[in-house]
């Protein structure tokens, strides 16, 4: 059984994903509040999982932002968690993610886990992920 440790860093909002980290990883996009006096985003919902060999360029002009942005709620933004993983891990670790909390917008891996048996292990900026679950597969 593999085991894939994914550090979360974040949260960087909409209006500032151009400091997003270039960086081989996946990524978590959720709708959250921002507090410009506090300079804090509270989160209110995970809304998709994806996975890039460049995370920051992937994110830049992404195919599916607008069916994001629709189930923002008034006065809510974007933001976005981005956690490192080599390009071997990388697309098991988001079906794990996704397979395991079953974000809205995903529709890959939400009912099928294609891979051998992942424990996944989540720290950082992980808000509405498990720290730790295990994956089994489901073809």
């Amino acid at each position: 059984m593999k085991t894939i440790s994914l550090e979360f860093d974040g949260y960087w909002r909409e209006a500032k994903k151009e400091y997003l980290p270039e960086v081989s990883g996946i990524y978590c996009v959720y709708a959250c509040t921002y507090n410009p006096t506090e300079s804090t985003v509270s989160l209110r919902t995970l809304l998709y999982v994806g996975e890039s060999d460049d995370v920051r360029e992937r994110l830049a002009n992404h195919e599916r932002l607008q069916d994001w942005k629709r189930l923002l709620r008034g006065g809510e933004t974007l933001c976005y968690s981005v956690a490192e993983v080599s390009s071997n891990d990388r697309v098991r670790a988001e079906a794990a993610v996704i397979f395991r909390h079953k974000p809205p917008c995903n529709t890959e891996y939400k009912n099928r886990f294609p891979f051998e048996n992942t424990v996944i292990k989540t720290s950082g900026k992980n808000k509405f992920l498990d720290a730790e679950f295990t994956v089994f597969t489901k073809w």
